[in-house]
């Protein structure tokens, strides 16, 4: 696995179109032009920043885009002192904007500028677009966490997204000697929260951090143990997921070692990481034919907890032992298994094998990303009788040694993430590739998501 470097961040100034610091002719309900300034965000080269004042109240945004026809815009504001990020450029563009403000009164005044990105440092992974069809759907970026590999100390965390040409366009580089996993939109719409592990996953350097869109870190929150994935509830509270090692015999060899089972931590707001469940107490320990396999957590890899998610709806988890060949529902008001499938529980036909990223569909189906002897690839199960029962897969022509993803999209297709098989996919319900976006060699996608736009006050 490579380790990145951060290049020295860059500064470039704009150039400006029509007089300076403005442009836009005054007409009978337009005030005077705006003064304003515009430069490349000093932490991300593709970002550029847009600013005035204003004399008095109203709201103001700015269109942006590679010609004047624009086709993008910020979120708007209501303060007097405008800042805003172009968010969605790619590197070395010019980047053509507008910047307006109509007041209280109805008055608009206007300024438009031109200002080039610049390039992000050379080990911001890039992407390549292999396949990019008709027929995909309307989202327009792929945003993500890259993962530097178990147990790494000379990795970082790094955030990246694309637009579907494969175009860089966002990215953030975390310190050094850290991986992460995971990335989420912060649901009250300030930044991006992400996993970072101080050395490896299952530590006690864990952290959930916060990032602007901009590149600033705003906040830093102890997770210790943590790995793979977290997920935030409505209440502001976030959920990760812990090692839980234990000293534990082997009933067939009869030697005892440290055992890696899984536990749900919850951080509050304003509070510190709680553990609330553990596999320990629900499940009987043993060999499950991965056992053997090479731990990363320092003991033997019981469990191998990948994934987890909350439904608001119902106030529960769903937990996915990708060792175990588990899927658990666990309720948040007691914290008791509601519901357990795989191999300890309702059996699955055909049986999970080392599933990741399980999510209940509309339909009431659960979709995942799986391996088995065929290869890997999104599967859709239909509870028959209350037993997961395959009714659709797609993928399954190559094998994916770690990590992987599948969400259904807003038009029907499937996004599926080879996580370490280094694609990342859309097919149709017939199994047609419509998008494939090939990752650079050496790095992994972990947690990616297709989003319609980057900002993070859409959401």
């Amino acid at each position: 696995m490579i380790a990145f470097r951060t290049a020295a961040p860059m500064l470039i100034a704009f150039a400006l179109v029509g007089s300076a610091g403005c442009a836009g002719a005054k007409n009978d309900d337009s005030g005077a032009p705006l003064e304003c300034t515009a430069a490349v965000s000093a932490n991300i080269a593709t970002v550029v920043t847009v600013d005035w004042s204003t004399d008095e109240g109203g709201t103001s945004t700015v269109e942006f885009g590679e010609t004047e026809a624009y086709g993008m815009q910020a979120p708007s504001t209501s303060d007097a002192d405008v800042h805003l990020a172009l968010v969605g450029m790619p590197e070395d563009v010019d980047v053509y904007w507008r910047g307006r403000t109509v007041s209280a009164s109805g008055e608009t005044s206007e300024c438009t500028g031109v200002t080039h990105t610049g390039e992000a440092p050379s080990d911001i992974p890039r992407a390549e677009a292999l396949t990019n069809d008709v027929g995909q759907d309307p989202a327009g970026f792929v945003i993500g966490a890259y993962f530097a590999g178990a147990g790494s100390s000379t990795g970082r965390t790094q955030l990246a997204a694309y637009r579907r040409d494969g175009a860089l366009v966002w990215y953030y580089d975390g310190d050094e000697s850290s991986t992460g996993l995971d990335m989420h939109y912060a649901l009250d719409g300030n930044g991006i929260l992400f996993n970072s592990f101080g050395g490896h996953m299952g530590g006690e350097e864990g952290s959930i951090q916060r990032v602007s869109l901009e590149g600033e870190l705003l906040e830093t929150l102890d997770a210790p143990y943590a790995h793979h994935t977290f997920c935030e509830l409505p209440d502001g509270t976030i959920t990760f997921q812990q090692t839980d090692v234990r000293e534990f015999t082997d009933p067939e060899s009869g030697q005892t070692d440290d055992w890696v089972g899984d536990a749900l931590a919850e951080i509050p707001p304003g509070g510190v990481a709680t553990t609330v469940f553990s596999t320990w107490d629900v499940l009987e320990a043993g060999p499950n034919g991965r056992t053997d396999d090479l731990s990363i957590y320092g003991g033997v890899d019981w469990t191998h907890g990948n994934f987890v998610s909350y439904d608001a709806a119902t106030d529960q988890y769903l937990l996915s032992l990708g060792h175990a060949d588990d899927l658990l529902q666990v309720r948040r008001s007691d914290y008791g298994v509601e519901a357990l499938y795989g191999l300890d529980g309702i059996a699955a036909d055909p049986p999970f094998d080392y599933q990741h990223d399980p999510s209940w569909l509309d339909n009431g189906n659960l979709l995942m990303f799986m391996s088995d002897d065929d290869g890997s690839g999104a599967i859709e199960y239909e509870l028959v009788d209350g037993a997961p029962v395959e009714v659709w897969r797609a993928g399954f022509t190559r094998s994916a040694v770690a990590l992987g993803e599948a969400q259904r999209l807003s038009n029907g297709n499937t996004f599926i993430n080879f996580g370490a098989g280094n694609d990342l996919v859309e097919v149709t319900p017939d199994g047609t590739t419509v998008w494939d976006l090939a990752g650079q060699h050496g790095v992994i996608f972990a947690q990616f998501q297709v989003v319609t736009e980057l900002y993070t006050g859409a959401r």
